[in-house]
């Protein structure tokens, strides 16, 4: 939404998904994907994380969320994630390690983040 992203997935992964929000007072103001890889069951990818609300702690308590659904609901043993270079040093306070060299999606700059149980 506010990165204007044009791309559109056709992997299907949305249908494998868990989709964790936030709303308040009935306007969406937050989203991640969560899904277990298809190779390894013990590997758990997080995308499209969204917020709309800004600078109120939406989103890291979001985040904070899936992440901990991953470990205590899907145990898994290693978290993936492709963050935006911009903010990685977010993903870093929940002890995310960078993984890899910087790649282009969707016209954006990102870095595999990578956190291991």
């Amino acid at each position: 939404m506010e990165q204007k992203v044009t791309e559109i997935d056709y992997d299907d992964v949305d249908k494998i998904s868990y989709h964790m929000f936030a709303l308040e007072k009935d306007k969406l103001i937050g989203y991640i994907r969560i899904y277990n890889d298809e190779n390894n069951k013990d590997i758990v990818h997080l995308g499209r994380f969204l917020t709309v609300v800004r600078r109120k702690g939406y989103g890291r308590k979001i985040f904070k969320e899936a992440v901990d659904y991953s470990i205590n609901k899907l145990h898994a043993k290693r978290i993936e994630i492709h963050a935006q270079t911009y903010v990685k040093d977010l993903y870093k306070e929940f002890g995310f390690n960078e993984e890899g060299e910087p790649f282009y999606e969707a016209g954006i700059e990102h870095i595999k983040m990578v956190y291991n149980k």
